[in-house]
């Protein structure tokens, strides 16, 4: 009976230090937006992304919209929150409300189509002019439809014309290919935009502001887990403490337990 006991009382202890540890384990989490032109493929990119899945049917995304996903990069988690934009031009008075805190942008274009790539300069301009912060930003400029290759129209030096001209104004300009049809490329591209989030926040040494972006914009859920991460060991070594202390007392008081200091 003793053992038994002791067993659970072991468990129990091993159970709390468990969630000590669970609650110390870091989230990095980081706004991207995608920008660029209506029929590019944002929402569709997005999607494949997300859930695998590719729309039959193309649906004109109305204002904005965003999506999370979580992943592992780096022996790091991290959570994304992507913004989808419209592309129409009748919403580009919305883009200045979602260019606010965020950690990174993508411009999406058509490869078969040359005028959503020209479109480009004007999409990333705007973006910059409403953010209107000083801290500079990854940039990735990103083609989609990679599986109409026969059908390009934009050729390598017209995005390193582009990269050219807004590589002053961010951290990094990067260039991918992607299919959101075949989900080619897909992964890499949020992962390499991650990456690039990742380095850019242990170069400032200020890792602590992906969290703070959390507990302003991520669900309640999420502001409970990062207190947990500032009061989860001290209030489990308390806990662990009593639980101790009522189980001498409980098995003093069976008999099972004889406390070498006198009775409690």
């Amino acid at each position: 009976m003793k053992k038994f006991y002791l067993k659970l009382l072991l468990s129990l202890l091993l159970i709390t230090n468990s969630f000590a540890s669970a609650s110390q384990e870091k989230e990095y989490f980081f706004k991207v937006t995608i920008i660029g032109p209506a029929e590019a493929g944002k929402t569709a990119t997005i999607r494949s992304f997300i859930s695998n899945e590719f729309p039959d049917n193309y649906q004109e995304t109305v204002g904005g919209d965003f999506f999370l996903k979580n992943i592992q990069l780096d022996n790091e988690n991290v959570r994304l929150q992507i913004w989808d934009i419209a592309g129409a031009e009748r919403f580009r008075t919305l883009l200045k409300s979602f260019c606010k805190e965020v950690s990174a942008v993508i411009f999406l274009y058509d490869i078969t189509n040359k005028n959503t790539f020209k479109s480009g300069q004007e999409w990333i301009t705007t973006f910059l002019e409403h953010r209107k912060e000083t801290q500079k930003i990854p940039l990735m400029i990103c083609g989609n439809k990679l599986d109409l290759e026969k059908q390009r129209q934009v050729t390598k030096d017209d995005v390193n014309d582009l990269k050219e001209k807004f590589k002053e104004q961010f951290t990094s300009v990067n260039h991918i290919e992607v299919s959101a049809k075949e989900n080619k490329n897909i992964t890499a591209l949020f992962n390499c935009v991650a990456s690039q989030m990742l380095n850019k926040t242990s170069d400032n040494d200020d890792k602590t502001n992906a969290l703070s972006i959390a507990t302003e914009d991520d669900d309640n859920s999420n502001s409970l887990k990062h207190f947990g991460q500032k009061w989860g060991k001290p209030i489990t070594i308390t806990a662990s403490f009593f639980l101790f202390a009522y189980l001498v007392y409980h098995f003093t008081k069976m008999g099972i337990y004889q406390n070498p200091m006198g009775k409690i």
